[in-house]
């Protein structure tokens, strides 16, 4: 069993706070992984607002958008000519 069943309430406060904490730490480290190519695909790639197409033709844009934000930010890695391809 692990020690906050066996102790008080009080004891384990603490312990879910800091578990909490960690939490809350490592949310803006995932958000901004996850907002970057949301960002190359707006303001590089200028796709703002959707156009009256068809949800097809949106979703297949957007997924060739998202397919070149993510060849812009692996540019750094792709073009280092220090990395071992497979060849």
């Amino acid at each position: 069993m692990s020690p906050c069943v066996l102790a008080s309430a009080r004891h384990c406060r603490g312990r879910r706070w800091a578990t909490d904490s960690r939490i809350e730490d490592a949310k803006p480290s995932i958000r901004a992984k996850v907002e970057h190519p949301f960002h190359v695909v707006k303001n590089l790639f200028g796709h703002r607002k959707a156009g009256y197409r068809g949800l097809a033709k949106n979703t297949a844009q957007l997924f060739s958008l998202f397919g070149f934000a993510n060849l812009v930010l692996a540019r750094r890695w792709l073009l280092d000519p220090n990395t071992q391809g497979a060849s």
